[in-house]
């Protein structure tokens, strides 16, 4: 007896062509998901490492602010003391820019009107860690002695990695620092002459090597430099001298395709969330993303800094962070 043949489990055709035509639809539909997904991912973590970026550089700013002693502004006298600043290995600021001018009477309530008197640099003079000193009078008796120094510090927008944010070559934020400066006047106070012959040769084996006199509003007569034999000799056209520096907001490149750095003026095909400038006046690259507000009288300046860094993957993805800071400085001169 023959067996009966069993019919043979499967799909047809047309069930195997629904099935493709059901999985790539699917994959039409995820696709995209997915892409937005990773998309949002890349665009967070660049919102993050910019944000980490602008904390970072506006406090060590505002440390730098809170040990001010002068603080130079865009008038003739101080841009004189400005001019005595080279870059010394580091690039230029950026075409336009200026140091802030102090408004006495100003008020932080309404920024718009300072928006003339806006900067996009900071230089001050800020106190460092006093010198303890043990030498000889004229008597020869041992005698303790403390002088302050001070050190250069210049804060300003220059040129960045050469990548784009938005359509512009990104720009950082630089510091440059200079070696300390032995206070003139403290120096000068001490009544006794070969106790103050033997502070100078203190100092000098300290490593100090120049003195400065922060009360002149002369730059010609502000400098000196420290002797062997424990004089002062004038520095009328004493450069100051550099001790560090380098970009202290991050610049460069990141996953995604995103190149960021401190903000350009934004407009045209450029719109950050955070737009630039919010208190000055745009001309040119000028501000760009740091802006500077002085205000109040001396011994008691209230100091704005604002700074934007953006981070864009071609011209239409950007993002960015706006980071400001308030300090009372203490200008004493």
């Amino acid at each position: 007896m023959t067996p009966r043949a069993t019919p043979q489990a499967g799909f047809t055709l047309v069930e195997m062509l629904l099935s493709v035509t059901l999985m790539a639809m699917m994959i039409a539909m995820v696709g995209p998901m997915i892409n937005l997904t990773r998309s949002g991912t890349v665009q967070y973590e660049a919102h993050m490492q910019i944000k980490t970026a602008a904390q970072k550089t506006m406090n060590k700013i505002q440390h730098r602010l809170v040990e001010c002693k002068r603080l130079f502004q865009g008038t003739a006298p101080d841009i004189l003391f400005q001019m005595r600043w080279s870059p010394d290995g580091q690039p230029e600021p950026i075409s336009g820019s200026v140091l802030p001018v102090i408004q006495p009477n100003g008020s932080l309530a309404d920024p718009s009107a300072l928006s003339g008197s806006t900067g996009n640099m900071l230089f001050l003079a800020s106190l460092g860690v006093p010198e303890d000193l043990s030498v000889l009078n004229g008597s020869g008796v041992s005698e303790n002695l403390r002088i302050d120094n001070y050190r250069f510090c210049f804060y300003y927008v220059g040129a960045g990695s050469g990548k784009l944010v938005g359509d512009k070559f990104n720009r950082t934020l630089w510091e440059w620092e200079s070696v300390a400066y032995a206070d003139y006047s403290a120096i000068m106070a001490i009544s006794d002459t070969a106790k103050r012959l033997n502070a100078v040769s203190a100092l000098m084996n300290k490593g100090f090597l120049y003195a400065c006199d922060l009360s002149t509003v002369t730059a010609a007569g502000a400098f000196y430099l420290l002797n062997s034999t424990g004089t002062l000799s004038p520095q009328i056209y004493h450069m100051i001298v550099r001790d560090s520096g380098g970009p202290i907001a991050a610049m460069g490149n990141m996953t995604g395709s995103y190149s960021y750095g401190v903000s350009p003026n934004t407009g045209g095909t450029f719109t950050p969330k955070d737009s630039v400038p919010k208190f000055a006046t745009a001309s040119g690259e000028f501000p760009s993303g740091f802006e500077v507000l002085v205000t109040g009288v001396s011994g008691s300046r209230q100091v704005v800094a604002r700074l934007v860094m953006a981070a864009s993957s071609g011209i239409t993805r950007s993002v960015s962070y706006e980071q400001m800071i308030y300090a009372t400085v203490h200008d004493v001169w």
